[in-house]
């Protein structure tokens, strides 16, 4: 999987966890262990503003020996959006749902020009669920994942643009697997 690239470029001690959407409460409590066996204090999530979604990943989390962790909470999304960008993040949109979104901002880089073509009432970060994307370059990534757009396919109301990279990824971490 191409996310697994990202923790390779970031020259940490971060590890990928797939987020699939059909992980069960085993997965996390395995994952959770198996975490804090390795002497891991605590996850980071990119969460803004959606305070349902905060109490959830605490309650995920409590009595684990895992603190969450948000760095990003509160902050105004259009700014932090722009920021982004002005530092030299480079991101494609990966999803787009289509009932808040048109489905051809699958595949469009995350930049200027794609936060002022957003419709009124989208958030700047896709917090709401309008679109997830993808970083393959900044500064935090000591080189660029190089990837390009495949096909876009639309299933149910989201359109996803695959992803094509030629950087060797290494496998998803088994945890969790």
């Amino acid at each position: 999987m191409i996310a697994s690239a990202q923790p390779a470029k970031l020259g940490t001690g971060i590890r990928y966890l797939s987020g699939r959407s059909h992980a069960s409460v085993v997965t996390y409590d395995t994952f959770e262990t198996k975490a804090v066996s390795e002497g891991i204090e605590g996850i980071a999530f990119g969460d803004l503003f959606l305070e349902g979604v905060r109490c959830y990943r605490e309650r995920q989390l409590k009595g684990s020996g895992l603190e969450p962790i948000f760095p990003v909470w509160g902050l105004p999304t259009r700014d932090l959006a722009q920021e982004m960008i002005a530092s030299g993040v480079r991101a494609k949109l990966t999803c787009v749902d289509t009932t808040k979104l048109d489905q051809s901002f699958a595949g469009r880089e995350f930049d200027q020009t794609c936060l002022s073509a957003l419709p009124d009432g989208a958030d700047a970060c896709g917090e709401r669920g309008e679109f997830h994307s993808f970083v393959y370059a900044g500064p935090m990534l000591d080189t660029a994942i190089p990837v390009s757009v495949g096909v876009t396919v639309v299933q149910d109301h989201f359109a996803f643009a695959d992803l094509i990279s030629y950087f060797p990824v290494q496998n998803e971490a088994s945890w969790g697997s």
